[in-house]
């Protein structure tokens, strides 16, 4: 039976370190919203808190 595991890493930077594993690992991340030219813009502009934001 194979065996499911998850990691969490807190970080102070979410941002760099998901463009690290992104290198690392030959991801691409995920593009802002079509219509949008950044994700924070898109957070604020759903009313999202900064505080929520990753």
């Amino acid at each position: 039976m194979a065996a499911s595991i998850q990691v969490v890493i807190d970080c102070a930077d979410p941002a760099a370190l998901s463009t690290f594993w992104a290198e690392a690992l030959h991801y691409i991340l995920q593009p802002p919203p079509d219509g949008y030219d950044s994700w924070q813009a898109a957070l604020t502009d759903w009313n999202v808190p900064a505080s929520e934001w990753n």
